[in-house]
């Protein structure tokens, strides 16, 4: 939902007229997202902002654009060895050597009259790491968070995702046989899979 504020007295400096205030409602509300647009972005740009905080992408299919959320699904389609082109499948995985244990992420507090603040993540167990292998931290200023338990939230989401996402599977099927959808979760039956 989209929602013009009249009062420029909110956004200092900004007039009225270029500032929205989105909420994300992907799949009930997530996340507020408070926050300005410049001539600098695109609508596009501005778009995935705010649904980058809601936990979710903006996807382009033909002429439409679409909002995918992060959300746990049910099997919409399953790809068996014969579906998937000879040699086209590939794993990659992303070491657990360079997967963050600790994330720190930026904020505007509106409490503090946007003044930058940091909330700080570990996982369980690497709070007391000392050696620089042992700890990872990823950095982040995110656009459109104004207030400590969103940023905690979004913070703690990062850090799950970037922990249970470490592989990626590239495959070549045919088009006749591609009912999924960005965003839709398959399953793949493929004996190079079976570890």
């Amino acid at each position: 939902t989209e929602e013009d504020l009249s009062d420029a007295g909110t956004y200092p400096g900004i007039p009225a007229l270029q500032v929205m205030v989105f909420n994300v409602v992907v799949l009930g509300p997530r996340c507020a997202f408070n926050g300005a647009f410049d001539e600098d972005s695109s609508l596009f740009e501005a778009i995935d902002k705010v649904l980058h905080v809601g936990r979710a992408t903006l996807v382009r299919e033909g002429t439409r654009f679409r909002a995918v959320a992060d959300t746990t699904r049910s099997v919409s389609q399953v790809f068996t060895e014969s579906a998937i082109r000879q040699g086209s499948m590939s794993v990659d995985e992303v070491s657990t050597v360079d997967v963050p244990t600790e994330i720190e992420i930026q904020y505007l507090e509106k409490k503090y009259n946007y003044d930058r603040e940091t909330v700080r993540m570990s996982l369980p167990g690497f709070e007391s790491a000392t050696f620089s292998n042992e700890r990872k931290i990823s950095n982040d200023f995110v656009v459109g968070i104004t207030d400590r338990a969103s940023a905690e939230s979004y913070a703690n989401y990062q850090l799950l995702k970037s922990q249970y996402r470490r592989k990626t599977l590239q495959m070549e099927v045919s088009l006749e046989g591609l009912a999924a959808q960005v965003g839709d979760r398959i399953q793949i039956q493929h004996r190079d899979l079976i570890e």
